[in-house]
């Protein structure tokens, strides 16, 4: 199980499997040839304003959201072609990578504020992660 957030589990979810119901645009035979387009959005989040030079280095796109946070918007988008069980396997694989790479930048991001000497630590702002899966049909 990992961490990230979407809305059906709000605090872990199955790296494994895209729940059916989560598919958009579904149409008949969808799952033995379609086009999967997917799009995540992670939210690392701290509750500040108060970011140091390293912190800017390792995420030079913080966003300052309000007077007491900031973000790192992390959006990715992919498409693949294939069966619903071609898309699930490959699927998990992109979600994982995914998930790497948000605990390896949450890992420079919160050793970049200690060595800065600032106090609070950096997460991940699980109510705000979102993905979309619509599913089109590959013309013959």
């Amino acid at each position: 199980m990992a961490t990230m957030h979407f809305d059906k589990t709000p605090y872990q979810r199955d790296l494994f499997g895209v729940p059916e119901e989560e598919i958009k645009n579904k149409f008949k035979g969808w799952e033995k040839n379609a086009r999967y387009d997917v799009s995540m959005t992670v939210i690392v989040q701290i509750d500040t304003t108060n970011v140091s030079e390293a912190e800017y280095s390792v995420a030079p796109n913080i966003t300052f959201l309000s007077s007491n946070q900031a973000i790192v918007n992390i959006y990715k988008t992919f498409s693949f072609t294939g069966s619903l069980t071609e898309f699930q396997d490959w699927y998990a694989k992109q979600e994982t990578s995914l998930q790497y790479y948000v605990e390896d930048l949450l890992n420079r991001l919160n050793s970049a504020r200690r060595q800065s000497g600032l106090t609070g630590s950096w997460y991940i702002n699980y109510s705000l992660d979102d993905r979309t899966i619509i599913v089109h049909e590959v013309p013959e």
